[in-house]
């Protein structure tokens, strides 16, 4: 098939040389392996570095694979004005050079972003192509939720126009694609129609690449250097990864790592991001919290085979209190259970069925308690490494979850060719 895949704010393959692909550049990926022609269409700026990528234009990875690269202004906040103004960017960028895609059979179109998501389901429509929606976060709603509680009507005027917008293209796609079935649902009501065939779940897949040995006896002597030997000794480990970002809630996890530093418990936390000026002044009286920035897919890789729990300290927003995010499937395929902020959602239910970690509900105490119930009880500990390696292949191996996304393609391809 010809795919058309529409995600801003992702990684790409030609960032640096040991990425670590989301959702659509691992899929992007996986088809083009397999033969099918894809187009990736994303932004030129850089989400996590907050800087234009020094290429623009298209970048052609191989024959049958190709990333467009669209212009915005950029911007140095997540939640900014920025934002908002660079996401009208993308749109009216996309709608300026959509003709260059020529014909596809079918588009896949991430929201956010509100804007690219319904110029891209404009362009399906025009050139007779199947079209689904992925919803990764709930825009414009959680703009709404973070207003002060007085002033929600007013930013709720204020985004009247985006989610217009947001409703016509989740009305002209062909369905609705998720992580979870409340998200679903979210679509189909901001859409006002009833669920369809092609409205369906699909999680965030990871997918685990080989590691030579080289690489790997580099990163541990990356750890080394940092002050942390990942070797057969290895201290107790809470581990992040991720953009340090203000989605996320440190608070409990430094005070669970205050009540721990007895137990010889490192907590590292891997990234950059806004928050991280914040957490590096918490770090220079503490011995027990490492910031090392930055890591590779080696380096990650060597921590999280030797952690103790995956932290997942999300704030308590309607963007999150149903969501299972991508990170849970990273830290599962290493083995790792898992460590939920929040006490309620999929993703505690999740954790409760299979034994996988804990949902220490934003309370630090909580949280001690359950890293020294691994640490008490090795039998325990091991056990749910176990389950979480169990529960990845199930649910989360990228392989299967990608199958699944290209069966429904083909499948709204299908329908949407009957329908016409």
């Amino acid at each position: 098939m010809r795919v058309v895949l529409v995600t801003a704010g992702e990684p790409l393959p030609t960032d640096r040389a040991d990425i670590r692909l989301h959702r659509t550049g691992q899929f992007a990926a996986w088809l083009a392996a397999r033969g099918h022609e894809v187009d990736w269409v994303t932004n030129r700026f850089d989400h996590f570095q907050k800087q234009q990528r020094p290429t623009a234009g298209v970048l052609h990875l191989a024959p049958n694979y190709r990333i467009h690269l669209l212009e915005s202004r950029g911007y140095r906040r997540n939640i900014s004005i920025e934002r908002f103004l660079d996401h009208a960017d993308l749109g009216r960028d996309f709608h300026a050079r959509a003709s260059q895609l020529g014909r596809a059979d079918v588009m896949l179109a991430s929201m956010p972003t509100i804007e690219l998501a319904a110029e891209s389901v404009r362009w399906a429509q025009s050139v007779g192509a199947a079209s689904l929606v992925d919803i990764r976060d709930l825009w414009p709603d959680i703009m709404i939720e973070r207003a002060p509680v007085g002033a929600r009507w007013l930013a709720r005027l204020a985004l009247s126009k985006l989610s217009s917008t947001l409703a016509l293209a989740l009305r002209g796609a062909d369905g609705i694609i998720a992580q979870n079935e409340p998200f679903v649902h979210w679509g189909l009501a901001h859409a006002k129609r009833a669920a369809g065939p092609l409205d369906v779940v699909i999680p965030l897949g990871y997918g685990l690449r080989p590691l030579a040995e080289a690489d790997r006896a580099a990163a541990l002597q990356f750890w080394r250097g940092q002050g942390l030997d990942l070797g057969e000794n290895a201290p107790p480990v809470m581990a992040f990864a991720g953009s340090v970002s203000s989605q996320f809630d440190f608070a409990p996890v430094l005070a669970a790592g205050n009540q721990l530093r007895s137990r010889g418990v490192r907590t590292v936390i891997c990234g950059i991001g806004e928050r991280i000026g914040e957490l590096t002044s918490a770090a220079k009286p503490r011995s027990d919290l490492l910031l090392p920035g930055w890591c590779s897919y080696a380096q990650l890789r060597v921590l999280l085979e030797r952690a103790t729990i995956g932290l997942l300290p999300y704030k308590d927003s309607l963007n999150f209190q149903n969501a299972v995010p991508n990170k849970a499937g990273e830290y599962l395929a290493h083995g790792l259970p898992l460590a939920w902020s929040l006490g309620t959602g999929p993703l505690a239910a999740l954790i409760a069925k299979h034994n996988v970690g804990c949902s220490y509900r934003k309370n630090g105490t909580q949280l001690a308690a359950a890293v020294t119930a691994l640490l008490d009880s090795p039998a325990n500990a091991t056990a749910a490494h176990d389950a979480a390696r169990a529960l990845f292949h199930a649910e989360f191996d990228a392989d299967t979850v990608h199958q699944r996304l290209l069966d429904h393609l083909t499948l709204a391809t299908k329908r949407h060719a009957a329908a016409a």
